[in-house]
């Protein structure tokens, strides 16, 4: 809330004010004046009983009367209603309005508000006693008043709590037939007229309902101009020129004329600018106000004027709550077109209809008879919308396109809606559209750019050497709210240079970074991940253990590694890694959680794109990895004849830093190219290794037979493969719990035994086992299902005297059955396996791939305190890491020239729940919140070794 002027300003305008009357008689005569029963004998101070002398006497020394022949120039106007037609009578004083009052002594007088200066807040109550009557539940003219001053207060204290009840303002000009009320306060002002139509539409919400009625509360002040009736004076009726109903003070008893007022002069009391009395966004929402359509609109209204040669007006903006009408206000004196006559005072509207403009003159609508339709003049331009267009200026070009803009979300989509919600836009609402969502490239050929939304909520190109789509058209205000094509809209964009760029290119550039400004239209539309002050550890902790624990192996050396090649993309990123990263892995194992949410949350899914084809990447047809920063190969299933076929194509993608992108139907584009691969793969070696540089080496030959003839392979059988922990702890985890509660039952038993279990106890036990290992126990009618499957009879027998249904658990028919579905159970076992070297480097020629095979399981931290305390997490907590980017080409132990290619691949890894005796990752403090974390339906995450 702020006020213009400080609280204890003096009201220097109060003349002749006095206190309220004393509280011993103030009850008393609010009540008198709301009587129901005797409404004719409502209190009237006895100071305006008095003949009219005296009251001659408190206005002031007389002045002669005028007619202003305008009152535009007059910071005061009052409209005289007695006459015909209606004068408007305008002053800059005090003495001024008092010489009118007395000059027009008993004529009906209203004070006339326009312009957007402060005024006092007012009700204008209506209410015919017919339709108090009707209300229900029943009100009394008394009860009607009390609820209506109560109301008044509590809105004046809600925008200015410091508001004295005391300047309450109660003005009474009732009959038997109706009540009458004005109620209004000279102890603040609101700002304009439109504050004073929302602080009436607060006042009235807060009224019985059977109370709210327009009719009721008439809101005058929706008008960008009106008229109140001044205190004193009494009402005109029209047919027999009759006066009736004069206004009378109720509170205060002895106030004058100008505590009536409600733009007094030399008023200086605050001006209240309150929250409670902003537009409703609904209002603002739904009005065409909007993003300058208000504007736009009113110089379309001046234009129509001009065209129709209607001149000496200054065209006012409507008010939000009254959005068709236009109040037109002399300037100057001129021939009005309805009247026929010349007008040097009176104004104008102008009242909007969908399309239809239509003037309308006030004095026009005064000599109109009663129940005869006002007279109007339709405002129209006979010229086509091509010709308008040619006379309005250019449209203007926007210096940053919005199509490029990563943080602006309108789309093509959205331009297609504009044409098709029937709502009506200003010729630079549209124009905008077209820029944020088209571009044209004019070469040898054409090429149309349109901005659109995927399902994920990114942004992406398309592309086409044509638009081919329905005959779209859109209202625009400028040609009177006609349609206009967007074809003819999108040509003029082309040709005034709007969207026109000299060809396209892909140009990165790293977060925080203003866009390259070029002639070429630039792909990249930024990272979607924006820096932050400073890094939440408790987040970032188990991001850090999965990249080490579970894509890495626990090996400090690649987690290094493969975080300073991500940092590689968005720090240099208008170059190329030139490697190739390799996650392997058994099929089926979720290895992308990370790389996913890398990918697409990190960089954005517009820069990111993962595939199982192959064909879709180094394919003819490629424009599926054009603008990416990150590209997955994940889980491919190529053969190694295909791996052959692809290698040399392959290898150019990771370490060339151009593309030549290729669509059906358009002529293939050469751009800057900076994606880095990943390959997350179900196979030992999916890249053919490149053996020219070793082969060449003089001893090469000699050296590889010597090590094939020293290998013993006369006990060897291609099909023994060996059981591995990795291999055991997938297939367990992908049994049924019932069955893997079985395995685990009789895992320590010898071969030979046999027992039998009660079927509710054995039950009980497969409870207590989900129960201890946090699965969800199925149905005991579901978990019957189990047993026959892997062996176990289900049969009745008597157990001391009472029949009982039992298994029959025997240990070699349970082993025999699962055997036949190709599981031994003494892979299952806890027997030791028998263990190996841990994570040993295999050195591959040319590419030197450090090929990681997990050993044993890996033990994560015991708390978040011991994972804080690595120097890796230190440094990336403090946003100080210290180490730099690892050199790509320095990874290898064999030099290699700069046309090789380094593929490093991370350790063997699974995702897989993690059992009692597997690694877990640190738990999440409880301070997080949910919203905080990325959310996944993957399986918890583990390591298991070969």
């Amino acid at each position: 809330m702020s006020t213009q002027s400080e609280h204890n300003t003096p009201m220097t305008r109060r003349v002749a004010l006095k206190e309220l009357v004393p509280a011993s008689s103030e009850e008393s005569e609010i009540q008198c004046s709301v009587s129901s029963d005797t409404p004719t004998e409502i209190f009237i101070p006895e100071n305006q009983e008095q003949s009219k002398d005296r009251g001659r006497r408190e206005w002031g020394v007389l002045l002669p009367g005028f007619k202003a022949e305008s009152v535009t120039e007059y910071m005061y106007k009052i409209r005289d209603d007695s006459v015909r037609p209606r004068q408007f009578l305008g002053t800059d004083s005090e003495d001024g309005i008092e010489a009118i009052f007395t000059e027009r002594q008993g004529h009906s007088l209203h004070e006339f508000i326009d312009g957007d200066n402060p005024l006092c807040p007012f009700i204008d109550f209506d209410l015919s006693q017919e339709k108090l009557n009707s209300i229900v539940p029943k009100l009394t003219r008394k009860e009607t008043y009390y609820v209506l001053i109560g109301a008044f207060r509590e809105v004046c204290i809600e925008i200015y709590p410091d508001w004295d009840i005391k300047t309450l303002t109660v003005a009474n000009s009732s009959d038997q037939k109706k009540m009458s009320y004005h109620i209004s306060t000279f102890g603040m002002r609101l700002t304009n007229i439109t504050a004073c139509a929302l602080f009436t539409e607060l006042v009235r919400k807060k009224l019985p309902v059977g109370l709210q009625a327009e009719k009721i509360v008439n809101n005058i002040a929706n008008s960008s101009s009106f008229s109140l009736q001044m205190l004193g004076t009494p009402k005109i009726i029209k047919e027999t020129n009759e006066h009736v109903r004069p206004k009378r003070a109720v509170i205060p008893e002895n106030g004058t004329i100008f505590d009536f007022m409600l733009r007094p002069p030399n008023d200086e009391v605050p001006v209240i600018d309150s929250p409670f009395l902003e537009i409703p966004e609904e209002i603002v929402k739904n009005s065409k106000a909007d993003n300058g359509t208000i504007g736009a609109e009113v110089d379309y209204v001046e234009k129509l004027l001009k065209v129709m040669n209607i001149e000496g007006f200054d065209v006012l903006y409507p008010t939000p709550v009254s959005l068709d009408i236009f109040t037109l206000r002399r300037i100057t004196g001129s021939h009005c077109p309805l009247c026929n006559r010349e007008h040097s005072s009176d104004n104008a509207y102008v009242v909007r209809n969908r399309k239809t403009y239509r003037y309308y003159c006030y004095r026009a609508n005064q000599d109109t008879p009663r129940g005869t339709k006002k007279p109007s003049l339709k405002l129209i331009i006979n010229e086509t919308v091509e010709n308008q267009e040619k006379t309005l200026p250019p449209p203007q070009k926007i210096e940053r396109p919005r199509i490029s803009d990563p943080n602006d979300h309108f789309v093509w989509g959205d331009l297609i809606d504009m044409c098709t919600s029937g709502e009506i836009y200003t010729r630079n609402q549209v124009y905008e559209a077209i820029q944020a969502t088209i571009a044209y490239i004019q070469t040898t050929s054409r090429l149309w750019i349109l901005k659109m939304e995927d399902s994920d909520n990114g942004f992406y190109y398309d592309m086409a050497s044509k638009l081919d789509f329905a005959k779209y058209e859109i209202k625009m205000i400028e040609y009177g709210g006609e349609t206009v094509k967007l074809k003819t809209l999108i040509d003029r964009s082309v040709i005034k240079g709007l969207i026109l760029y000299r060809n396209i290119d892909f140009l990165s550039y790293p977060p925080n970074t203003s866009p390259i400004n070029a002639k070429f239209f630039n792909l990249f539309l930024g990272f979607k991940a924006q820096p932050v002050i400073e890094i939440n550890p408790t987040i970032m902790n188990p991001i850090l253990w999965h990249a080490k624990n579970i894509i890495s192996d626990g090996n400090e050396e690649l987690s290094n590694y493969f975080w300073h090649w991500c940092a590689y993309l968005v720090q240099q990123p208008s170059k190329k890694p030139g490697t190739i990263q390799v996650l392997r892995s058994l099929p089926e194992c979720g290895k992308n959680i990370l790389i996913d949410f890398i990918g697409k949350k990190v960089l954005g899914s517009e820069l990111f794109y993962a595939t199982s084809d192959l064909g879709k990447i180094l394919g003819r047809f490629n424009s599926c990895i054009q603008a990416r920063k990150l590209i997955v190969m994940n889980e491919t299933g190529m053969s190694s004849g295909d791996w052959n076929k692809y290698n040399d194509h392959l290898k150019s993608l990771i370490t060339e830093d151009y593309l030549t992108v290729e669509r059906k139907g358009i002529e293939p584009k050469v751009i800057k190219d900076y994606t880095g691969f990943m390959v997350l793969s179900n196979h030992d070696a999916p890249l053919r290794i490149e053996m020219a540089k070793v082969l060449e080496h003089s001893d090469a030959p000699n050296i590889v037979m010597t090590y094939l003839l020293s290998l013993d392979i006369s006990d060897w059988n291609p099909q023994d493969i060996p059981a591995t922990k990795m291999k055991t702890d997938i297939m367990l985890e992908h049994l049924p719990n019932p069955k893997r509660f079985i395995i685990d039952h009789i895992s320590s038993w010898p071969e030979n035994r046999t027992e039998n279990s009660i079927c509710s106890n054995l039950y009980q036990e497969y409870r207590i086992w989900c129960e201890r290992n946090g699965e969800n126990p199925f149905t005991n009618k579901k978990f019957g299902k189990t047993p026959p499957t892997i062996g176990i009879e289900r049969k009745q027998v008597r157990i001391n005297g009472k029949r009982e249904w039992v298994y029959i658990l025997d240990h070699s028919k349970i082993v025999a059955k699962l055997r036949e579905s190709g599981i031994d159970i003494e892979e299952f076992s806890d027997v030791p396996q028998a263990e190996t070297s841990s994570n040993a480097f295999t050195e591959i020629s040319v590419f030197d791939i450090p090929e990681i095979i997990a050993r044993g399981p890996v033990t994560p931290p015991e708390s978040e305190k011991k994972i804080t305390e690595t120097s890796s997490t230190d440094r990336i907590e403090k946003g100080k890491d210290s180490s730099p980017a690892p050199s790509i080409t320095n990874m290898t132990h064999i030099n290699q020239p700069e046309s090789s290619t380094n593929i490093s691949m991370t350790s063997e890894t699974i995702h897989v729940k993690a059992v009692d005796d597997k690694p877990k990752p640190p738990e999440i403090i409880e301070s997080v919140g949910k919203s905080d974390l990325p959310v996944n339906d993957e399986l918890e995450l583990g390591t298991v070794s070969q």
